[in-house]
């Protein structure tokens, strides 16, 4: 699933790896800028802020590093809710 795209954002950001990690902490979000490609296990998202995005994107600007953040918050509610739903089966 996406969360952003390059024709709307300068992030190209999806949830990388549903269904292949058996927990949660193994969930995985790819977070492209258009200069930097990286991508984030939802463990390491954990503590994330905007010091810590703002160091791996140096060229991301004040908007970027918002609407970073906010796609980081949508992939940690998606993996929340589909982890929970898990729980209920």
């Amino acid at each position: 699933m996406a969360y952003s795209r390059w024709s709307t954002s300068n992030w190209y950001s999806f949830y990388n790896t549903r269904g292949e990690g058996s927990v949660k902490e193994e969930q995985v979000l790819s977070m492209w800028h258009a200069t930097e490609h990286k991508s984030f296990t939802y463990a390491e998202l954990e503590f994330f802020g905007e010091n810590k995005l703002r160091s791996l994107y140096p060229l991301a600007d004040d908007v970027d590093i918002t609407e970073g953040l906010e796609l980081i918050g949508l992939f940690k509610a998606d993996v929340e809710n589909y982890f929970a739903d898990d729980d209920c089966k």
